[in-house]
């Protein structure tokens, strides 16, 4: 069966792209697919987004049949009662293919959301839809997005695009324009600001210990007054000025531990 597929796309041609955002609206009733659609486009900030595409669907099994093909979402809202295949069950397929989308459930009873916990599922509202209450849900599922789209770090190193998990850098060291990039296996260099870096990943967990250092929080091992000792046993220095702010972000880091 041919899917039925509206696809909206808003491009923001001021920011530079940095890819896609790609929104599943999933619904049997064409009447409200239009209005959340229409309350989702009202909520999407020129100034924060790059590219937004929407793709709406009739059933749990046509938004399955085009996952299965590799059209995958980074949000999903879900109605969870429809016909056939309902929403909780179309989260779980798509938790068994490996798929982590953020994911909205919506629906006109309260007793199924105890099932949104199965499949880590973001919010869960109701319906008749509250503009208000949507505004709050699509604001933490895209902070919830954001927070995932953070896990990856890329850089161009010469002619190569190359990504990485944050978890697997342990620290970056500036040198004149040049940027040394610390992995547990292996350095990279490449020309940019360590400043503009540390912006990117200090929602991850990145500090400066010193102007030149800035180091991944869930690599220290041991923090000394002037020195932090990583896990791999490499020894960095912690400036005069960076001392303080770099102990209360690691304090905070673990979950606001003092450090003996």
């Amino acid at each position: 069966m041919q899917l039925d597929i509206r696809l909206i796309l808003f491009h923001n041609s001021k920011k530079k792209s940095v890819g896609i955002m790609r929104i599943a609206v999933c619904d049997d009733e064409d009447l409200f697919l239009e209005k959340l659609i229409g309350c989702i486009l009202n909520h999407i900030k020129p100034e924060e987004s790059g590219d937004v595409r929407i793709t709406s669907f009739h059933s749990g099994e046509d938004l399955l049949k085009a996952w299965s093909k590799g059209n995958s979402f980074d949000i999903l809202f879900l109605d969870v009662i429809m016909a056939q295949m309902d929403g909780i069950e179309t989260a779980r397929e798509i938790r068994k293919q490996g798929g982590d989308p953020v994911i909205v459930f919506i629906s006109s009873y309260r007793d199924p959301a105890v099932h949104g916990y199965e499949v880590n599922a973001c919010r869960y509202l109701l319906k008749p839809l509250d503009e208000n209450n949507l505004k709050e849900a699509f604001e933490t599922a895209l902070k919830e997005y954001r927070r995932k789209r953070l896990r990856f770090y890329t850089v161009q190193v010469r002619h190569e695009r190359i990504t990485f998990h944050t978890s697997e850098i342990l620290y970056f060291e500036s040198r004149l324009r040049r940027v040394i990039l610390n992995t547990v296996d292996t350095q990279y260099e490449f020309y940019a600001r360590l400043e503009e870096e540390a912006r990117k990943l200090k929602p991850v967990g990145f500090a400066f210990s010193h102007t030149s250092f800035l180091v991944n929080l869930a690599h220290v091992r041991s923090l000394q007054k002037f020195q932090l000792r990583l896990t791999n046993h490499i020894k960095l220095p912690v400036s005069r000025h960076c001392a303080k702010p770099f102990t209360d972000a690691y304090i905070r880091f673990l979950g606001g531990i003092d450090l003996v």
